[in-house]
């Protein structure tokens, strides 16, 4: 069961730290690319939200389609958090294995109860 959770935790840990190092990057390019172009100070601010709303947007797409994938393989009920991962990816993540965790300790539970005879 450890080695199960673990593997999961280090993925979705790799995954957001892969993610944060592409957000770092887009918002250094960003930079840049406003100092390149001249730009009047208000494109410079529909640059800047389009860019990091988009890129915010495609990363949160990304996990939920992983999340979701994960959340069918290990049969867990929670489709609220694809929702809440659309919106805030950390959350949606730290939420999904938090139900992959109490999905797991309620199936345990009710494995010794079927168990015993009536």
């Amino acid at each position: 069961m450890i080695e199960k959770y673990s593997e999961l935790i280090i993925r979705y840990m790799l995954l957001l730290a892969g993610f944060a190092i592409i957000d770092y990057a887009a918002r250094q390019i960003e930079g840049e690319a406003m100092q390149y172009f001249e730009m009047l100070p208000t494109d410079k601010v529909y640059f800047a939200l389009a860019v990091n709303i988009g890129l915010s947007l495609i990363l949160n797409v990304i996990t939920a389609v992983i999340i979701q994938r994960d959340r069918k393989r290990l049969i867990i009920e929670a489709k609220h958090v694809l929702w809440i991962t659309l919106i805030f990816r950390e959350l949606g993540v730290c939420a999904f294995l938090l139900y992959a965790i109490v999905n797991e300790k309620s199936q345990q539970e009710q494995l010794p109860q079927e168990e015993q005879p009536a």
